[in-house]
């Protein structure tokens, strides 16, 4: 017997259906950093990143293992995809990992007169237990502005800018994360760190930034070095339990705040934490993560 025969069918949600062809996308996520006068760059990689799953299935009526896979499990695959549900999804020749749907087609052929063929595009969704304890949501953009300002003021003081290498060095790598709406809270916690030594270490050190003429280059670092404090702290703060709210029902973001915490004014929170497609229509199923040390 060939070895595809004796694999568990393709599944979603519990309801299987036939797999002709699987692609599984998988990559690693990175930033590399680039410094001037200085030849290639210093790649940091920052974790894997989440599987993208395109599988290709027939829907007919002659298949005897798939009694009812046109056009009720179609239908009943659509409906849980248009819901935004996440489901346990069984890959052939890997195994079940949590996804939901980002895409799916489907191709009516009327020379065909079985069934349809199917095109649908699955993202990993990562375990929620794992997820709450590494995640977090904080905004580090103060901390650019901060590191433009100390460098404009060290140049016109005329200071050597090789003193303040470790300080522009750990404020680019802080600020290369500054895009995503979600951490990984260690990451981003030693980066601060990092950068709040840098600065603690040249105020403490460097003589010439504590002549009275050069004030306004101690104060650069100063405050630079409490920004990348209060990152720090504020990502211990936030690092709390979370929990996980299901939508019963059709509702908007500030429903399921009022439904959360008995206030409205918690929905801004909940978009940070949580991709929704439509803030206004949030199908019935929509798993909401929020933090429980707030909850009501």
């Amino acid at each position: 017997m060939p070895a595809f025969d004796q694999l568990q069918p393709g599944s979603f949600d519990g309801i299987a259906f036939s797999v002709s062809r699987c692609n599984v996308k998988g990559g690693m996520a990175d930033h590399v950093h680039k410094y001037p006068h200085s030849p290639g760059g210093k790649p940091e990689l920052l974790g894997r990143q989440l599987y993208l799953i395109t599988m290709e299935a027939d829907f007919s009526t002659n298949l005897r293992n798939y009694p009812n896979a046109w056009p009720t499990d179609l239908a009943e695959l659509r409906s849980r995809f248009e819901q935004g549900i996440r489901g346990d999804l069984h890959i052939p020749t890997i195994g079940t990992i949590r996804a939901y749907a980002v895409d799916w087609d489907q191709d009516f052929d009327a020379r065909r007169r079985d069934g349809e063929r199917a095109r649908f595009v699955f993202r990993e969704d990562q375990d929620a237990e794992s997820l709450v304890e590494d995640t977090i949501a904080v905004d580090v953009r103060a901390v650019g502005p901060l590191a433009d300002e100390l460098m404009i003021v060290i140049e016109q003081e005329e200071i050597e800018t090789d003193f303040f290498t470790a300080i522009t060095q750990a404020a680019n790598e802080l600020t290369s994360i500054v895009d995503q709406v979600e951490f990984q809270a260690d990451l981003l916690s030693a980066k601060a760190s990092t950068l709040a030594a840098a600065c603690r270490q040249i105020d403490e050190s460097l003589d010439i930034i504590k002549q009275p003429p050069h004030w306004r280059v101690a104060r650069a670092v100063r405050d630079l070095g409490a920004a990348a404090v209060e990152i720090e702290q504020d990502t211990l703060r936030r690092r709390a339990p979370m929990f996980i709210f299901e939508v019963p029902s059709v509702m908007s973001i500030t429903d399921v705040a009022r439904a959360m915490y008995a206030d409205a004014g918690r929905a801004a929170e909940l978009l940070l934490l949580n991709g929704i497609p439509d803030p206004y229509e949030i199908r019935p199923g929509f798993e909401i993560r929020g933090y429980l040390d707030k909850a009501a």
